[in-house]
């Protein structure tokens, strides 16, 4: 399959224990993305987190892309950090954040209640809509099937079957 318009940022999420990874990272550039793709960078407030410790990602991207912040767990367990809702996708424009726009308070998905090793954050960006239709029940994100989409594997293959399931060819 050929993705068009599309890129994505990943950021490392060292958990529990773990060493520190890199708080900026570099971003993530699939081989077969159109050039045409908005860019996107995402990046946390810290490089390693604890047992319980809130995760705060923020991220950039080109005026007028849809943007999407997922994150795959240690455990291989995908969640949605951004937008909060499907319902609530809209375009970015430069100075919003995401942790400006979303209140982690009270969501698991922003908590790391996970086993030991290293997480992953990642930020896609595409000028067309998102097709949220299989992971959302009305307006809120059905997280069984998020959390089972690959589970226990690959994150980049996690996120390649997000992007297969939620954007155009």
């Amino acid at each position: 399959m050929r993705f068009r318009k599309i890129a994505a940022a990943v950021g490392l999420l060292g958990a529990v224990n773990a060493s520190a990874q890199t708080a900026r990272p570099r971003v993530f550039t699939p081989g077969d993305m159109a050039p045409e793709a908005p860019s996107v960078d995402v990046w946390l407030d810290q490089g390693s987190y604890g047992y319980g410790q809130p995760i705060r990602p923020s991220f950039a991207s080109d005026p007028g892309a849809y943007v999407t912040i997922v994150r795959v767990t240690t455990d291989g367990e995908m969640r949605v950090m951004y937008p909060r809702r499907p319902d609530l996708q809209e375009r970015y424009s430069p100075g919003r954040t995401v942790d400006t726009r979303i209140s982690y308070a009270g969501s698991p998905t922003f908590n790391v209640y996970e086993s030991r090793g290293t997480g992953f954050v990642f930020a896609i960006a595409s000028y067309d809509a998102f097709d949220y239709s299989y992971f959302r029940i009305g307006s809120e994100w059905r997280t069984a099937r998020l959390a089972s989409s690959g589970r226990y594997g690959d994150p980049f293959e996690i996120i390649r079957m997000f992007i297969e399931q939620t954007l155009s060819e």
